[in-house]
């Protein structure tokens, strides 16, 4: 609301486009608009000491937005959809301030991956009026050198094998360790799995497994997938570590699955593609307790099914 002071000369003022006032009285007024555009106006109000109100209302006109889809991209990037809505002719576009050669309310932007730890945010602006936000994953740390992996952090391991494993190749029948060195008693294998960038289960879930070699050694094995080695905690689902003579790990890949209710399933791990991770596995009573291999019957076979 505006406020003029009282003045005693004559006054011309626009109110609108449609109202000029002529000379008048010593008068105060107040001209009130509701919004940021006056389209139409109510006949002036006079009180009892010469005070003029006069209200103004909006047209009621939509106002332009923009709308990207997705809001959020991984770090391996992907493709955004940017539209703008009710903001007439397109004369700009702008992505974080640098200027772009599109003309049309509805277009397609790619972003590549992102290569750094920190997470990225690109702002969308029409006509330098309105905007949206589309804010990409950092990369993470990046993994450890494969000689420089070690669990000594728990307690009864005195060596860690590092095993790389490829994600193209679906494991059905299983690969000892045994071709990998092989592994002892004291002994964690780290298997080090990297999903293509933009790969995706479709909400089917993959497999990690793990069984004895030998077929007598039937010893209790713990399997845990995380996004850094030697990890126990369930960091990444309550699901995500895994108990037993043969235990298997099951995981999604670009995206929890749904359950018929709609409702996402979050109890297993989620794979970004392009993000390295590592699945490890001892072979113990219990994390940090007593050994539970001796000799050759410490080798496991390992297979991979990457559900994408």
């Amino acid at each position: 609301m505006q406020k003029f002071a009282s003045f005693n000369r004559v006054l011309a003022a626009a109110i609108s486009s449609t109202f000029v006032f002529g000379t008048t009285p010593s008068y105060g007024f107040t001209v009130t608009v509701n919004g940021t555009a006056a389209s139409s106006c109510q006949a002036p109000i006079v009180d009892s000491v010469g005070n003029i109100t006069i209200n103004c209302s909006t047209s009621g006109g939509a106002v332009c937005s923009v709308a990207a889809s997705p809001t959020s991209l991984p770090a391996a990037g992907g493709t955004v959809t940017i539209t703008a809505t009710n903001c007439g002719t397109i004369s700009s576009w702008t992505k974080s301030g640098t200027a772009v050669s599109q003309g049309a309310s509805s277009w397609q932007d790619g972003i590549p991956a992102n290569q750094s730890s920190s997470s990225l945010t690109f702002v969308y602006t029409v006509n330098r009026t309105a905007s949206a936000s589309v804010t990409q994953a950092g990369a993470g740390a990046p993994p450890p050198p494969i000689g420089g992996v070690s669990c000594s952090n728990i307690p009864g391991i005195t060596n860690t094998k590092v095993i790389p494993v490829s994600w193209l190749t679906s494991v059905g029948t299983g690969i000892s360790t045994k071709s990998a060195g092989g592994i002892g008693p004291g002994d964690a294998a780290v298997f080090v799995l990297t999903p293509p960038a933009g790969a995706s289960s479709a909400g089917r879930l993959g497999t990690f497994r793990v069984s004895p070699t030998d077929g007598n050694a039937y010893n209790t094995r713990i399997i845990s997938i995380s996004q850094t080695p030697c990890d126990f905690s369930r960091s990444m689902g309550i699901a995500s570590v895994s108990q037993g003579q043969e235990p298997t790990l099951y995981f999604s890949v670009g995206g929890y699955p749904i359950d018929r209710y709609g409702r996402t399933i979050t109890t297993n791990a989620n794979l970004t593609g392009g993000q390295t991770y590592y699945v490890t596995v001892i072979q113990e009573t219990s994390v940090g307790g007593a050994n539970a291999c001796m000799s050759s019957a410490c080798n496991v076979n390992y297979g991979l099914t990457p559900g994408t």
